[in-house]
């Protein structure tokens, strides 16, 4: 009687060790680690003629980004504009982002290049989109291309191992659960 007490407790410490193993290999499965990534999206439409306003979209989830998983951290926008050789004095250009956010004045003759850190990131974080409006407070310009340049983090995909030792994981919890009922 004495033995079979032992043998019971022993083998509930057996099996407390495995599932704590196997807990401890499902936790370690599921990590993901966020690794660098950078998203380039290049906005050529031809030359465009900027009289009153133009605007457009980046969008970089063509490139892989993922809303919702992946993180942005900071962003640089280059603007490429030239004079439309009409010689009607010196063009200015206002750009605004996502329809809120004023950038400033720029001579409509020049590339535009604007940097932007974790505050601005979040233009992109939520949907991947960056609206870009150019208006031209004095004259008129040509616009050319932009190109966003987004660098972060990027959650990896699940690699199948992962999933498989998951799977497994789950097998043997519903097999021990199974043998010790």
């Amino acid at each position: 009687d004495g033995n079979r007490q032992k043998r019971k407790e022993l083998r509930g410490l057996n099996m407390r060790k495995v599932l704590l193993a196997v807990t401890a290999l499902l936790l370690l499965s599921g990590a993901a680690w966020a690794l660098p990534a950078t998203w380039i999206d290049i906005y050529n439409p031809a030359d465009v003629y900027v009289g009153p306003a133009y605007t457009y979209t980046h969008d970089i989830r063509d490139n892989g980004f993922n809303p919702g998983s992946d993180f942005v951290t900071d962003f640089t926008l280059n603007i490429n504009l030239y004079d439309d050789q009409r010689y009607d004095g010196s063009e200015i250009v206002s750009v605004t982002l996502d329809h809120w956010l004023w950038e400033g004045l720029y001579n409509g003759a020049q590339d535009v290049n604007l940097d932007y850190g974790i505050l601005g990131s979040f233009l992109l974080v939520e949907d991947g989109l960056l609206n870009v409006t150019l208006r031209s407070t004095w004259g008129d310009f040509m616009f050319a291309d932009s190109t966003l340049t987004a660098n972060g983090d990027a959650a990896p995909a699940p690699e199948p191992a992962t999933l498989m030792l998951l799977g497994s994981g789950l097998l043997g919890l519903a097999g021990f659960r199974r043998m010790k009922k």
